[in-house]
């Protein structure tokens, strides 16, 4: 595929699911929780579906999320990066480049042989950072839990603003807020 007709794609893809999967920002949050991607479940109810233990209960970060407003969940990408079971047929040939970039490529972030693939990840390093911004995370100190490698190697790569937060990393698929030191 030729590299303006992969692009386009990429473009269209977002425009056509970037806001069926949302981050759910609390202007008063003091805690953000970063997600790689939604998946397929995430865009059926809304929200960041990962877990986390509050005071002994079991919830979505998204439900924590829409509940108190302490808390709030950002995706680093807003729309689906792997291949799901819900997604239109036409952008298998997006997938079968993103996938495994989203499985383990994320590790030579912008060094890839595939050149519309680098572009696709400074694009998504660049929603990010602005998504990040107009949340208001710049501008206070705050506790940022980051999930996975993939969230982990976006977020550090966010490195010319003056970021006040302490950030602690998840490295499984649930935690428990006292884990983390968030009361």
């Amino acid at each position: 595929m030729y590299s303006n007709q992969w692009l386009n794609l990429c473009r269209f893809y977002f425009a056509e699911y970037k806001k069926k999967g949302s981050d759910i920002i609390h202007p008063e949050s003091d805690v953000y929780f970063i997600v790689d991607a939604p998946t397929d479940v995430e865009l059926e109810v809304g929200h960041a579906a990962a877990t986390i233990f509050d005071a002994g209960s079991k919830k979505s970060l998204g439900e924590l999320a829409k509940t108190n407003t302490r808390f709030s969940v950002l995706n680093v990408c807003s729309v689906p990066l792997q291949e799901t079971t819900n997604l239109d047929g036409k952008y298998k040939v997006l997938f079968d480049l993103l996938t495994p970039m989203v499985k383990e490529g994320y590790a030579q972030f912008g060094e890839h042989e595939n050149e519309d693939v680098n572009k696709f990840e400074k694009a998504v390093l660049y929603d990010f950072k602005n998504r990040l911004m107009k949340a208001g995370f710049f501008n206070k100190p705050c506790k940022v839990a980051v999930y996975g490698e993939f969230a982990k190697t976006y977020f550090e790569k966010i490195d010319d603003v003056n970021m006040e937060c302490e950030v602690l990393y998840v490295t499984s698929d649930s935690c428990d807020l006292k884990e983390l030191n968030i009361e």
